[in-house]
């Protein structure tokens, strides 16, 4: 079973410094798209990994994998809304949630950022437009956690500035 798990994209978080574990496409493109063009962040020049997990389910699974494996430099975005969802043995969504690993979307990303829910590839092009047409000051502060999690702040002139988390190593 574990081979259906991993692809080309997902074996990156077994090389990867840090790890953004998503749901789906669309949250992919939206926190991509957030990263390079509103905070200037190339994740590939850091070594950094955005993974489509395949739901909530998924998210959780790859949550064990990063714990097996020693990596802890990672984040988990879910939705909320899937009220079907039960782990097959461990839930590691309602523990890395206190635990600073965990973001829980409300409901889910198209309503939290008010998209129109619609079919899934208008989905992922809807992300990214509002990825890319959002100013600053109406990225949510939820968002904001996946922005720290990725760099390292810093204080100049009274100023917070963002930079890169990197490791001398």
């Amino acid at each position: 079973k574990i081979y259906t798990h991993f692809n080309q994209e997902r074996n990156e978080i077994f090389f990867a410094n840090k790890v953004l574990l998503v749901e789906g496409d669309s949250d992919k493109i939206c926190f991509a798209t957030l990263c390079k063009e509103k905070w200037g962040l190339n994740l590939d020049r850091y070594g950094y990994s955005i993974i489509v997990c395949g739901g909530k389910s998924g998210v959780n699974y790859f949550v064990g994998v990063c714990k097996i494996i020693g990596q802890d430099d990672f984040l988990a975005v879910w939705d909320q809304d899937d009220k079907t969802y039960k782990p097959e043995r461990v839930d590691h969504l309602t523990q890395i949630k206190t635990s600073g690993n965990g973001l829980e979307i409300p409901e889910n990303l198209e309503k939290f950022l008010g998209l129109p829910s619609s079919h899934p590839a208008d989905k992922v092009a809807n992300a990214y437009s509002w990825a890319s047409n959002v100013t600053d000051d109406k990225i949510p502060n939820e968002l904001l956690k996946i922005k720290s999690f990725f760099v390292g702040k810093t204080i100049s002139e009274g100023k917070i500035i963002f930079k890169p988390k990197i490791d001398s190593t």
